[in-house]
């Protein structure tokens, strides 16, 4: 196991190690190795080169497309096992409908009818656990892939062909994702009181601190800390859809 912290790489020799490491873990499907590597090898081309290298933008892109191939597998996954879901129900439908008012009777009957039961559990289970894992990669590809954005537009300018093609990728990515979480929670995610991204919490703690400024005779705008004015832009919403996309549904455990 590799700390990075406790590592320098003055001539890039093990970072390009990692990296390599990281596309063959990849090309073999264990995608969380692949990015593991990658992300010790951004942290020491971090501490070389800087932050704001480009260097450090294609190892963002290349752990945004570790992540979307890790998405396409873990949803196939999810295919086959709403397909195999979807008959389990199917054949617990058909025994109700032809024992309705029958006492099954037999041991071997009622095994068979509880083990269907728990098959459909524990199947329900993995589906709702795919489903987070998927949002999770989106969560990521979008993240990371921004991220890439951010720095090549710093190295290259808004003008540059890269950056153009970067900032396409990542707002066609943001709309998708926007639309099928949309579509999953039955709302707009984007609408204008879900925009306002701020928790009822960090709402009432501004509040109070516009208030104590006031009572002071301190203008909050002076200071920066009066409300937002301006609607958020669109790579703001990408930053909203990429934090909508981590949270976890409710009783899914730490």
């Amino acid at each position: 196991e590799i700390d990075v912290e406790d590592m320098t790489d003055a001539d890039g020799a093990i970072a390009s190690v990692l990296v390599a490491k990281s596309e063959l873990y990849s090309a073999q499907g264990d995608f969380d190795k692949a990015v593991e590597c990658l992300t010790q090898a951004h942290g020491l081309k971090e501490n070389q080169l800087g932050r704001d290298d480009k260097q450090i933008g294609k190892l963002f892109s290349a752990l945004g497309t570790i992540r979307q191939k890790q998405m396409r597998h873990k949803m196939e996954l999810l295919q086959d096992v709403q397909a195999t879901l979807e008959s389990a129900i199917r054949i617990r439908q058909e025994i109700q409908d032809k024992t309705e008012g029958i006492v099954l009777k037999g041991l071997e009957q009622e095994k068979g009818l509880e083990q269907l039961l728990r098959d459909i559990a524990n199947m329900q289970d993995k589906k709702s656990t795919l489903e987070f894992e998927v949002r999770e990669c989106k969560a990521d590809v979008l993240d990371f892939m921004n991220r890439a954005r951010k720095n090549t537009l710093l190295n290259l300018g808004e003008d540059h062909v890269e950056t153009m093609k970067i900032t396409k990728l990542v707002t066609n990515l943001a709309e998708k994702f926007a639309e099928e979480e949309s579509a999953r929670v039955g709302r707009d995610i984007l609408d204008e009181e879900t925009l306002d991204s701020r928790s009822p919490g960090k709402i009432k703690s501004a509040e109070e601190t516009q208030a104590w400024l006031s009572k002071r005779g301190i203008d909050p705008d002076e200071f920066g800390l009066g409300a937002p004015t301006t609607a958020p832009s669109e790579h703001d919403k990408t930053d909203i859809i990429v934090s909508m996309l981590r949270v976890k549904p409710k009783g899914s455990g730490p």
